[in-house]
């Protein structure tokens, strides 16, 4: 289970912050790795990561989700979308979905939140192995949600 106290994460480099639970290590700086805690069921560490790219300025949130999740899924063994709905977030309107896949002899559920600020897309993207996902949902659900780029609106 994870640890209630939580503290803020900035990136030194790519300008967001996320609220993230004590103990975390990072365990890459580009992209942006975060582990959560120990091995996870079977080895599988639970992790977020972030990543961002720059879009078109005609291109909104819509039509970069449904253009980028095939292709993301493509890289993945097995990939299967679950789920996806419209949420808000600190960083405001953003798109979650939820996707399976294998990594290997593990089988890893995928949550992602996407959102656009100006023409930068952003992506929070938490993994876990499928039998750690009840135990890790709230904490990857909060962290996502608290996720503010720079330049986002928010409190």
């Amino acid at each position: 289970m994870m640890d209630d106290s939580q503290s803020r994460y900035r990136h030194p480099g790519l300008g967001f912050e996320l609220t993230i639970p004590d103990g975390v290590t990072v365990a890459s700086e580009l992209p942006p790795v975060l582990r959560l805690g120990g091995e996870g069921d079977g080895g599988f560490a639970p992790t977020l990561a972030v990543t961002a790219e720059t879009l078109d300025p005609d291109l909104d949130l819509d039509r970069w989700v449904d253009g980028s999740v095939p292709e993301r899924a493509a890289w993945l063994a097995g990939a299967r979308e679950l789920d996806r709905e419209p949420v808000h977030t600190t960083a405001g309107p953003s798109i979650r979905t939820l996707a399976h896949h294998a990594a290997g002899p593990h089988a890893v559920t995928l949550e992602q939140w996407w959102t656009v600020v100006s023409t930068r897309g952003w992506v929070v993207s938490a993994a876990c192995a499928t039998s750690d996902y009840d135990r890790m949902a709230d904490t990857f659900r909060s962290a996502a949600e608290s996720f503010r780029p720079d330049g986002a609106e928010g409190p």
